[in-house]
């Protein structure tokens, strides 16, 4: 019910209008109640002007009501209720009881909140007014009241109108200038962010040709190194000793994890972050695929990470490239099962749990090369890990760091 005592609510991007608004409100607003005020006072002291200044409150209140609707569509409001005041003030004048002293500082006032609230042409056309009424009535109403004859000798009202001008004239000098100020602030403030769009605009066209170029540089690397597991198939093909055409297969099971990241990379674009979900899904159904086992090989993958940085995803493709070779070439007797889990970061450190319901052979587990590389693509990522076997199959559980790559000629 009582909502126009809050500020209206602007839905504007613009923040400038935004606080133009606010700022019209509480002006409207401490108006009112100043109104209010003089309209108890004068019930009080001076009967004579309660009317005029209830009068004026009403009209205050009606158009403080009227701008918590319209909100920042206020100009036209704002005339009608200056020019209501304008109205009332110089009514006041022509009851003959008071000096009528004050009402200049009124004068001000409004002339003021018009330059603030409309613009500066509006508060010195107020000015202007407001000036002018005030000089017409002080010098022919009031010749005729006897209380003023000691204002009227020797040409004092005269002096003080010319008085009242040069202070209304220094008044507009001071908001004229307040507001060439502002222009050139305002001048200052807009060339720089026009500059600023324009750095950023040519920033972000730099950062795209770059981008295009380095997903172009990845498919490239991506297709060289497919070139590379095509000869190397072929060249297993030639083979004859089961034992070299496995560890053939191995070499392209570690290439084909490391072309898959740079395949990534030119899908996204975005070259910073690699979802790491689909990544590790297609290694696993990659290299399950490769090894064509006549086992039912099942698998479960939950991760809570989006992403790693670029620089550790190989690393960690690599490991788990070892890990589920190893449980396709010497865990399963039958159908099997793998099953991943990455834990959330705690600052940059994340946990990976690797499992497999098969039984690893403990010699084959010792003397495989393939898991001193899980050790050595460990180290790269900072961290440490530990393997278990049970009754129930074989645990891997990685301790590991997604640290910020280190840049050149960094500080210590």
């Amino acid at each position: 019910m009582l909502d126009f005592l809050r500020p209206p609510i602007v839905e504007s991007d613009n923040f400038q209008k935004q606080i133009k608004t606010k700022f019209v409100w509480r002006i409207v607003l401490l108006t009112t109640i100043g109104i209010g005020i003089l309209s108890i006072m004068s019930l009080i002291f001076g009967p004579a002007y309660f009317y005029l200044f209830i009068s004026a409150f009403v009209f205050s209140l009606i158009c403080l009501i009227a701008l918590s609707k319209v909100g920042p569509n206020y100009h036209i409001i704002i005339s009608i209720m200056y020019i209501g005041i304008i109205g009332a003030q110089f009514k006041t004048i022509l009851i003959p009881e008071d000096a009528h002293f004050i009402e200049s500082l009124y004068s001000v006032l409004i002339a003021l909140f018009a330059f603030f609230t409309l613009g500066k042409w509006w508060g010195y056309f107020y000015l202007l007014v407001t000036a002018a009424l005030y000089i017409i009535f002080f010098n022919f109403h009031y010749l005729t009241i006897e209380e003023f004859e000691v204002i009227l000798q020797n040409g004092s009202l005269h002096g003080n109108s010319m008085e009242f001008i040069i202070s209304m004239f220094l008044l507009g000098y001071v908001m004229f200038h307040y507001e060439k100020l502002n222009e050139h602030a305002k001048e200052l403030y807009t060339g720089a962010i026009a500059n600023l769009r324009k750095e950023k605009g040519i920033v972000e066209e730099q950062n795209k040709e770059k981008t295009v170029m380095l997903q172009e540089i990845h498919h490239r690397v991506k297709n060289n190194l497919q070139v590379i597991v095509s000869l190397l198939r072929m060249q297993s093909d030639t083979l004859s000793s089961a034992e070299a055409k496995m560890n053939f297969s191995t070499a392209i099971n570690r290439i084909i994890t490391m072309s898959l990241v740079h395949q990534k990379m030119y899908e996204k674009d975005s070259l910073k972050e690699i979802n790491l979900h689909d990544y590790i899904e297609s290694l696993v159904k990659d290299i399950i695929s490769v090894y064509n086992t006549k086992n039912d090989i099942s698998y479960k993958l939950s991760t809570e990470l989006e992403s790693l940085n670029p620089e550790k995803i190989v690393p960690l493709g690599l490991i788990l490239n070892e890990l589920i070779s190893n449980s396709l070439k010497y865990s399963f007797e039958k159908d099997g099962r793998i099953e991943i889990t990455i834990s959330s970061k705690i600052d940059s450190d994340f946990t990976m749990l690797y499992y497999d319901n098969g039984h690893w052979n403990e010699d084959d587990k010792d003397t495989s090369f393939g898991l001193d590389l899980v050790d050595v693509f460990t180290d790269q990522l900072d961290g440490i890990y530990e393997c278990k076997v049970t009754e129930l199959g074989t645990y891997y559980y990685f301790k590991l760091k997604d640290s910020e790559p280190r840049r050149l000629f960094e500080g210590n």
